[in-house]
């Protein structure tokens, strides 16, 4: 799997949240179906395999680079996947 490929696929024809505030929430509400967070992300509870029962893949990169794989112009230190649409994100880690 091409995790920069399947990114910015989730971001074309899916939904996310993007921001550790917002997928705290969506994480909080059930809403999310993974989390994915930089290696850089301020928020410690994300070091843990789950995160209110949702999966969670780390990254390889700095918040800089998810940010650019998502094909955003900022740093993007976590977001949730609520719709992974066309994208096959959610067999990230699986392998």
């Amino acid at each position: 799997m091409n995790i920069e490929r399947s990114l910015k696929l989730l971001v074309e024809s899916g939904k996310v949240y993007f921001g550790v505030e917002q997928t705290v929430k969506a994480a909080g509400k059930k809403e999310a179906k993974m989390i994915i967070v930089s290696k850089n992300c301020p928020e410690e509870a994300f070091t843990e395999k789950k995160y209110h029962g949702v999966p969670i893949y780390h990254f390889k990169g700095t918040s800089t680079e998810l940010g650019a794989a998502c094909g955003k112009p900022f740093a993007v230190s976590a977001l949730a996947v609520v719709d992974a649409g066309e994208s096959d994100i959610l067999n990230a880690g699986k392998e």
